[in-house]
C-alpha cells in the first residue's frame, strides 16, 4: 500500500470512528471506545506498507515503558489521534519516518507545585520550565485544583519541569537485551537547585510522566503517571525570579565534580528549609547553619566563628571596600542572629508593623547573601582557599 492510499484510509476510518463515538460519556480511555472492525482495518492497511511493516514486532523500550509493536493492535492509538484532531497525513508521515529512523523523541514531565509561569523559559538545550497550558494534552487533572494535595499544604501544580530526549536506532530491536533501557536520569535535581537560587521561593516536585512527541509513534503517547502524595510541609510560591540567570547557574551546577555538588546541595537543602519556615527564630537557625556551612568548609579550626564568616562572606562577595563592608556587616548579623537562638534567644520582631517589615527585609537581605554566595561558589567550581581569599592573594 502506498502512503497516500494509507492516509486516505485512516481519514475514512477516523471518521467512522468519530460518527461511532459520538455522544458517549466516557468512563474509560476514549482509544477503547472505537469499534474493534475498524481498527482491525487500519491495522492491517499498516502491514501492507512497505516501510511501516518493517517495524511490527520489534522491541522498544523507552523511559517509563516498553513493549513489543504490534500493528494490528496499536492501530487504534493511531486512529484516535486523528478523531482529536491530528490530521492522517502528519500520523502517517510520522509513523514512516519513525519505521525508516527508528528514532524517537520524548518529554519526561515533572509538575512542580510553587512555580506559575506565563511562557517557557529554557534552561539548556533539552531542560525547560513550561506552565500547564502549554504542556501535551494529557493528564490535564494534574494541573487542576483536584490535584491539591490532601493533607491540606500547598495547591495544585501550575508548571511543570521537562525533559527532551531524542532516541536513536536502539529503541526498536529484534529483540530485547540489557543494554537498550540504558537512559540519561532526568536532571531534575539540578533544575530544582537551580530555581531556589534564582528565586525567593521553595517549590516541590508533584507527579512525574512520559510523553512521546510524535504523532505516528505506535503506541500509547502517555502511558500513566504515579500517584504522588508529597510529604505534608508549606510550599513557598516563588514571587521573585531572575529567569536570565537559570541557564548559567544550571550549566554551573552541571559541571561540578560530585563531591562538591554534594557539599553544595546540603547548604542549598538549608536555604529551602528556610524558606518553609514560619517563625523568625526558625529562619535565623537555617541560614545562619547554611552560611556556616559554606563559609567554614574545609577548615577545622572553628575560633572566632562570627568574624571569620563575616570576613569570608566580605571577600567573596564584595567588589569593593564599600561593597565589602556592607556585606561584613550583613554576614555578621545573620551569624549573630543564628548565635542567639542557639544559646536560648528568640527573634521577635517589635509590635508595629513596621518593625515586622524591617525583619522581613532582613530576612529577605539574609537568604539573598546566602543565596549569592552558593552561586559565586558554583560559578568558582568549588571553594576557594580562605587564607589566599581574605589576604587578596589569589591566584
Amino acid at each position: 500500500m502506498r502512503t497516500s492510499d494509507l492516509i486516505a484510509e485512516l481519514e475514512r476510518i477516523a471518521s467512522a470512528a468519530k460518527m461511532a463515538v459520538q455522544g458517549l460519556n466516557f468512563s474509560r480511555a476514549a482509544w477503547s471506545y472505537i469499534p474493534p472492525h475498524l481498527t482491525e482495518r487500519f491495522g492491517a492497511a499498516l502491514l501492507g506498507h512497505p516501510v511501516i511493516s518493517q517495524i511490527e514486532g520489534k522491541v522498544y523500550t523507552l523511559p517509563n515503558t516498553g513493549g513489543v509493536v504490534s500493528l494490528r493492535r496499536d492501530a487504534v492509538y493511531l486512529i484516535q489521534r486523528v478523531i482529536e484532531g491530528i490530521p492522517a497525513k502528519t500520523v502517517v508521515d510520522s509513523l514512516v519516518n519513525i519505521s525508516h529512523d527508528r528514532a524517537v523523541s520524548t518529554s519526561t514531565i515533572a509538575a512542580i507545585e510553587g512555580v506559575s509561569l506565563t511562557s517557557p523559559v529554557v534552561i539548556s538545550e533539552h531542560l525547560s520550565v513550561e506552565p500547564a497550558d502549554g504542556l501535551p494534552p494529557y493528564h490535564r487533572e494534574i494541573f487542576t485544583r483536584a490535584n491539591s494535595p490532601a493533607h491540606g499544604f500547598g495547591s495544585h501544580p501550575q508548571s511543570a519541569v521537562v525533559y527532551h530526549e531524542v532516541h536513536d536506532r536502539q529503541f526498536l530491536t529484534s529483540e530485547l537485551t540489557d543494554d537498550i533501557a540504558n537512559f540519561a536520569v532526568p536532571p531534575f535535581e539540578e533544575a530544582l537547585l537551580t530555581l531556589l537560587l534564582i528565586s525567593d521561593g521553595a517549590p516541590q516536585y508533584r507527579q512525574q510522566y512520559v510523553v512521546v512527541n510524535d504523532a505516528g509513534w505506535p503506541g500509547m503517547s502517555s502511558p500513566g503517571f504515579g500517584e504522588a502524595q508529597p510529604f505534608p510541609q508549606p510550599v513557598k510560591p516563588i514571587r521573585e525570579a531572575d529567569w536570565d540567570q537559570s541557564s548559567a547557574i544550571y550549566n554551573q551546577l552541571s559541571t561540578l565534580n560530585v563531591q562538591t555538588k554534594r557539599s553544595l546541595m546540603q547548604a542549598v537543602r538549608k536555604l529551602e528549609t528556610s524558606r518553609r519556615r514560619s517563625t523568625l527564630t526558625e529562619r535565623a537557625v537555617e541560614l545562619g547553619v547554611c552560611a556556616e556551612m559554606l563559609l567554614m568548609h574545609g577548615g577545622n579550626d572553628k575560633g572566632e566563628i562570627t568574624n571569620k564568616v563575616a570576613t569570608r562572606a566580605a571577600w567573596m562577595l564584595g567588589s569593593d571596600s564599600t561593597t565589602r563592608l556592607s556585606t561584613f556587616k550583613l554576614a555578621r548579623d545573620l551569624y549573630n542572629d543564628r548565635s542567639k537562638v542557639a544559646h536560648g534567644g528568640e527573634i521577635i520582631p517589635g509590635p508595629i508593623a513596621n518593625d515586622f517589615d524591617a525583619a522581613e527585609a532582613k530576612f529577605g537581605a539574609y537568604d539573598r547573601l546566602c543565596r549569592e554566595l552558593i552561586k559565586e561558589i558554583a560559578k568558582r567550581g568549588g571553594w576557594p582557599d580562605w587564607t589566599e581569599l581574605v589576604l587578596n592573594v589569589e591566584r
